[in-house]
């Protein structure tokens, strides 16, 4: 006849395992509730076991360390070179206003005009310091004439044979 059947509907609610004082005790990192369970880890930046008493050890920061080494050297080598290039400029701007101090403090500028209204006057006598150097054998003190308070005058012999008298300055470059 007739049977009954009958259902038995349960709702299966999850604990928080996380609160109950033995797991609280028994877990010294983070606990995690899971459904029917709970996980156990140590926290963020640290790694060990989390269910030991200071098993949870910190991580060295070697990774950030060898990050910022290898990030780091290539702007400490722009740096460098930057500062060598604007050293470099420095030193080739004092030695131009060097160079125009003595030029205007050993009458450059007498030449210049000189220069300027004869050029045939010029071409005798603008002479390559190299040129210079091998008429008076190198500034030799046997070729030494004389000198005074801005400079040594030497006999030189050009390559033309000429015979010249040649001032060098004291204060040079």
């Amino acid at each position: 006849m007739g049977e009954s059947k009958i259902f038995i509907c349960v709702l299966a609610t999850d604990i928080d395992e996380c609160r109950i004082t033995k797991v609280r005790d028994s877990c010294f990192g983070d606990c995690i509730n899971l459904p029917g369970d709970y996980e156990c880890r140590c926290p963020r930046g640290t790694h060990g076991n989390a269910t030991e008493r200071g098993g949870c050890i910190a991580e060295s920061p070697t990774g950030l360390i060898i990050g910022l080494s290898v990030a780091s050297g290539p702007v400490f080598l722009l740096l460098v070179l930057g500062i060598t290039l604007v050293l470099r400029k420095i030193e080739q701007h004092r030695k131009e206003m060097l160079k125009q101090k003595y030029f205007k403090q050993n009458r450059g500028q007498l030449l210049q005009q000189l220069v300027s209204q004869n050029a045939d006057i010029a071409e005798r006598m603008i002479i390559p310091v190299d040129e210079l150097a091998k008429a008076t054998n190198n500034f030799d003190k046997a070729r030494e004439l004389g000198g005074g308070g801005h400079g040594t005058v030497y006999k030189g012999i050009l390559w033309d044979l000429h015979v010249v008298a040649i001032k060098k300055s004291k204060i040079t470059i």
